[in-house]
């Protein structure tokens, strides 16, 4: 398994902090760069898909991403934990998404984008 969800704190209905803890064995990460491993970036926006799903208790589909900027590498080896800031602001369907993603305080991901909400059946 590559992450573990070790703590979400919903603060309120749109805004939610998340501590999430890394396998540095996982093959992901093994394989992403081998010698020298990274988080690779599509792993943080799944992290986050699913620390928001959780959370929020809701099925998410990613709509678009506006934007997403990588600022800092992820040195799994290194860095086992991961902080995620997470704004929401709902909107029907529709669940737009401002997040920040740190590690020991040094912002390692932006994200903005919309996730479109489905419907439990």
């Amino acid at each position: 398994m590559l992450f573990k969800i070790i703590n979400i704190d919903k603060h309120s209905d749109q805004w939610l902090t998340a501590e999430v803890g890394l396998n540095p064995e996982d093959e992901i990460i093994l394989g992403h760069f081998p010698g020298n491993p990274v988080l690779p970036g599509a792993s943080m926006i799944q992290i986050m898909r699913t620390v928001l799903q959780q959370g929020l208790n809701l099925k998410l589909v990613l709509n678009s991403a506006a934007n997403i900027k990588f600022i800092s590498s992820i040195l799994p080896l290194v860095n086992k934990s991961l902080k995620f800031d997470i704004q929401t602001l709902r909107t029907g369907a529709s669940l737009s998404v401002e997040t920040v993603l740190s590690v020991d305080n040094v912002k390692c991901m932006k994200f903005s984008g919309i996730y479109q909400i489905v419907l439990k059946q």
